[in-house]
């Protein structure tokens, strides 16, 4: 019931604190066999020429998922855990924005994760970030 809810973009989530960390890309195509669904992809290889591979797959009109690879389950519970965390990972790592992948190229980017042109599509993203940063210096 979470999946739907979490922004198309990209995300990063690791296990435990050291751990291995697994890049995630959802969308939400609109045409193809993929439409109507949500679609669950991680990347392998670096992330200028890595390759998506299609693990999951979740119709949203009728809340059926589809796994194509087991080991995708954990991922999911970490992202829809939280998904805001893991997309700053993915762009912490990457320097990547979290929302189109494109390179951050300024370093107000670089903080919140997003580029400018994302920013006003995600603009919950920068009020995250300061929440967070406000917590932390407590």
């Amino acid at each position: 019931a979470l999946l739907p809810s979490i922004p198309e973009g990209m995300y990063a989530v690791r296990e435990y604190e050291g751990g291995h960390i697994d890049f995630i890309r959802l969308s939400k195509p609109k045409n193809n066999k993929w439409k109507g669904s949500l679609k669950i992809q991680t990347l392998h290889g670096g992330f200028g020429d890595g390759k998506y591979q299609t693990r999951a797959a979740l119709w949203l009109g009728s809340g059926t998922l589809w796994v194509g690879h087991q080991p995708v389950i954990p991922m999911l519970l970490l992202l829809a855990t939280d998904h805001m965390s893991a997309s700053l990972l993915y762009a912490r790592e990457s320097r990547r924005c979290m929302r189109c992948n494109a390179v951050l190229t300024d370093e107000r980017s670089r903080h919140y994760g997003i580029g400018p042109e994302c920013e006003k599509i995600r603009p919950d993203v920068i009020e995250r970030v300061d929440e967070l940063e406000a917590l932390a210096a407590l």
